[in-house]
């Protein structure tokens, strides 16, 4: 497990979840968690959320070769990381997270409505 910091409170914990498929053949699945803690502040989202907001993203590549496996795994470290880092570095990620995800609750409770009124 590897975990990186970033502006604003954003962590982001990368697991390696890689599996022998058969032979020297293997399934690399790496799972970034985007965490970010919440604080007394966010009132609304620490009833739906806890402590903290949690994002994980899952990415797969089917039949790597033993040899190749580091050099797959670090390539695809390095790819979500210059994708993702002007994003998570930008002084209002945190805030847009935070919104974002308080949106998602009130569209999960209108959903929960809904349902209960069918």
């Amino acid at each position: 497990m590897e975990e990186h910091e970033f502006a604003g409170g954003v962590r982001v914990i990368v697991e390696d979840k890689t599996k022998n498929l058969s032979g020297d053949l293997y399934m690399v699945r790496l799972e970034f968690s985007i965490i970010l803690l919440l604080d007394d502040e966010d009132h609304e989202l620490l009833t739906y959320c806890g402590d903290h907001i949690r994002r994980t993203r899952v990415f797969e590549k089917p039949a790597v070769c033993e040899r190749d496996l580091e050099q797959t795994k670090k390539g695809m470290k390095q790819s979500f990381f210059e994708t993702i880092n002007p994003y998570f570095n930008h002084p209002e990620f945190a805030r847009r997270l935070k919104n974002r995800t308080r949106l998602e609750m009130h569209e999960e409770d209108e959903r929960r409505k809904r349902r209960v009124h069918e």
